[in-house]
Order: C-alpha cells, then sequence, then structure tokens
C-alpha cells in the first residue's frame, strides 16, 4: 500500500557453494550440455543414412520359406486318414550395378555433413569449457570479494554506530555523523553487489555444467509429469 515499505523475509546472504573442481566441473559440462549432444546425434544420424546409401551398390541375398499341413479324418462306417504336408523354399537375388552415382553423391553429402556436424561438437566443446573456465573464475573473485566487503561493511557499520554515540553526548558534530553514516551505506551497498555477483556466479556454474541445483531435480520431474497429462 501507499506509504508502506516492502522488505525481504530472510537476510541477505550468499545461496549455495560450489564443491566440485575446475576439471571436474568441466568434464561434466562436456558430457551433459545439450549442445554437444545434439550435434554428435546429428553426426551419428549422417553417418547411419550414408552407410545405408552405400549398401545399395551390394549385391542383396533374399530367402522366404513357407509350409503347411492338412490332416482329415471322418468315421461313418469307414475309417479314413489323409494327411498332406505342402513347403516351398525360394531364394531371391538382387544387385544394382549403376545408377548413375546418385546413391553414391548422396552418401558422400551425408559423409559430409556427418564431419561437419562433428566438427562444430569440437567447437561447442571450446566454447563450453571456456564458459566453465570464466564461471568458476568468477565464482572465485566473487567468494573473495564477499568476504572483504563483508568486512569492510562491519568495520562501517561499527563506527557509524561509535560516531553516532559521540554525536548524542555532543562530543562530534552533524557533518561527523552524516559522514559516517553514508560510509556505512556505501559499504553496505559494496557488500550486496558482492552478494549478488557470487550468487550469480553460482547459478551460472550450474548452469554451464549442466548440473541440476538439490532439491530442483523432484520439482522438475512433477513438472514435466503434470505436462505429459495436458
Amino acid at each position: 500500500p501507499p506509504g508502506s515499505l516492502a522488505l525481504p523475509s530472510e537476510e541477505l546472504s550468499p545461496l549455495g557453494k560450489w564443491d566440485e573442481q575446475l576439471e571436474a566441473t568441466i568434464i561434466q559440462a562436456l558430457a551433459l550440455r545439450e549442445e554437444i549432444q545434439a550435434s554428435l546425434a546429428a553426426a551419428d544420424s549422417s553417418s547411419w543414412r550414408a552407410t545405408a546409401l552405400f549398401n545399395r551398390y551390394w549385391p542383396k541375398f533374399g530367402m522366404q520359406s513357407s509350409g503347411s499341413y492338412r490332416g482329415q479324418y471322418q468315421t461313418q462306417g469307414l475309417q479314413g486318414d489323409n494327411r498332406r504336408w505342402d513347403a516351398s523354399l525360394g531364394i531371391s537375388f538382387n544387385w544394382m550395378l549403376f545408377d548413375g552415382g546418385i546413391a553414391a553423391a548422396e552418401a558422400e553429402r551425408q559423409r559430409a555433413d556427418e564431419r561437419q556436424f562433428k566438427d562444430e561438437a569440437s567447437e561447442k566443446r571450446l566454447v563450453i569449457s571456456r564458459e566453465v573456465e570464466l564461471s568458476y573464475a568468477n565464482y572465485l573473485t566473487s567468494q573473495l570479494a564477499v568476504q572483504s566487503t563483508q568486512a569492510q561493511s562491519q568495520s562501517a557499520r561499527k563506527a557509524a554506530s561509535a560516531v553516532q554515540e559521540r554525536f548524542a553526548v555532543g562530543v562530534t558534530s552533524m557533518a561527523d555523523l552524516v559522514q559516517a553514516l553514508e560510509q556505512a551505506i556505501r559499504a553496505a551497498n559494496i557488500y550486496a553487489t558482492a552478494i549478488l555477483g557470487y550468487n550469480s556466479a553460482v547459478a551460472e556454474l550450474y548452469r554451464s555444467s549442466a548440473r541440476w541445483p538439490e532439491g530442483t531435480e523432484p520439482l522438475l520431474k512433477q513438472r514435466a509429469l503434470s505436462l505429459r497429462k495436458r
């Protein structure tokens, strides 16, 4: 409502912690990132299509067999038993000697697509490795920033409290009090920015490594299940 101020229910603090080393984080990212998996899947698909096209030039053999059995038994004063077996076996042979090179040309194009997709996967590996390295460096830097700015904020807050006490007994001036409060506010803002940078670095590590934060996978499965039911 007008005239009221909304405040957060929880105290400002760093959220989460990254326990994996850089090498392990890169390995996980390269194994799970969907961009790499998509390129490798496309390369495999092109490889299979090329193989199928080249196989058209090989002779094809086929075999087919069938069989049947008929039996009849009648009793009307006479008894008879009539049984008959029928069976057949067929062999086919087909060999396309020449098609103008159409299948071979298409197969070569699929091979080229396979190489292209593999090159894309290799390039994405480098890009993703770089992303993880930058995220990890930001995480380490933000850790130091949080520790440093937290100490500065606490020191500035204590200094402002001391100036307030001296101002209350008339020892210091209003200008000194205002300056101390401004320094405390500035230090608090810098500390808040450092925490934001830390939380963003942790979130970026989760994203770049394709790792789900603790406790989020059940929510993801629940959401996926609700989407399937629609």
